[in-house]
């Protein structure tokens, strides 16, 4: 046993605090994967037999994913009605936009009156991210790229407003939220990807 705290519990160590980045949380997995190998090796098992199946019962998506699921019980669930909000509003102005630009190219009748509305719920679902991303920041990892996206779209959105009551400033406000969102929250977006795939590959290496 004393070969195996030497030999082994380095490796379990590595393993745990290069997935795992609360020390709390890495003591307890560390504590609870030797003692479930040492179960095991006591019956006979290699430890390479041991590490496996310690590690497939424990974490079968790897150590990272229980980090995050105990991080979503520990904090705070953005409320329901925000939620409803942010989704519903969202999707009534993808519907009520693209309908809208669809009457517009046919030269249909009420085609301003429902990129009005979209444009309005777009806005509303964008102020609604805006406040949920500022109060509940712990829940978006990627705050900066969230809140920049959710300025640019409520900006942008504003703008369009503006253009379709033909009321003064319509430009210029779109123009702004165009460059927030092509400046900012793209290249962050797209760097989020990146940095998503290439954490992906290294896990799968």
């Amino acid at each position: 046993m004393a070969e195996f705290t030497q030999q082994y519990q380095q490796e379990i160590e590595r393993l745990v605090k290069t997935s795992v980045h609360d020390p709390q949380l890495q003591m307890e997995l560390i504590d609870h994967c030797c003692c479930s190998i040492e179960e095991q090796l006591n019956e006979g098992m290699s430890f390479d037999e041991a590490f496996a199946i310690t590690l497939q019962d424990l974490a079968p998506h790897g150590m990272h994913e229980i980090e995050a699921q105990v991080k979503l019980i520990l904090t705070p669930q953005i409320p329901f009605t925000m939620k409803i909000t942010m989704y519903f509003f969202g999707f009534v102005a993808a519907m009520f936009i693209l309908i809208g630009f669809t009457f517009k190219a046919f030269h249909w009748p009420m085609a301003s009156q429902m990129m009005f509305i979209g444009f309005v719920s777009l806005a509303t679902s964008m102020l609604a991210l805006l406040t949920s991303a500022i109060r509940f920041s712990s829940l978006y990892p990627n705050r900066l790229s969230t809140i920049s996206g959710g300025i640019g779209g409520f900006t942008f959105s504003i703008g369009c407003i503006f253009k379709l009551m033909h009321w003064p400033g319509a430009s210029m406000i779109s123009l702004l939220g165009m460059a927030v969102i092509t400046l900012i929250f793209v290249p962050l977006f797209f760097w989020r990807l990146y940095q998503a795939d290439h954490g992906t590959l290294k896990r799968a290496e």
